[in-house]
């Protein structure tokens, strides 16, 4: 575990999976999580909120395969541990 935490914290590792995942998260907090039931029907747009909140989803896994690509299958699994404590 003490090596995967070295390589997240080297400049590689910290540019490609802790500052996007720290960005992303953000992001993902800071958006309204409202839902409007009329919304992407007929004269009624789709609202930005819920497709923001896909694509702040479907971008967490860019540092998980980051960490996977640094780490191997333990960084990615680590990764992925650490995005769904977050998103939970």
């Amino acid at each position: 575990m003490n090596r995967l935490v070295r390589a997240w914290t080297r400049p590689p590792g910290l540019w490609l999976v802790l500052i996007p995942f720290l960005a992303i998260t953000a992001l993902h907090y800071a958006t309204p999580a409202h839902h409007d039931p009329h919304a992407g029907h007929p004269g009624h747009p789709l609202t930005s909120w819920s497709v923001l909140h896909d694509l702040y989803r479907r971008l967490y896994y860019v540092p998980i395969l980051s960490a996977a690509l640094l780490s191997g299958a333990r960084g990615g699994i680590a990764a992925a541990a650490l995005v769904t404590a977050a998103y939970l």
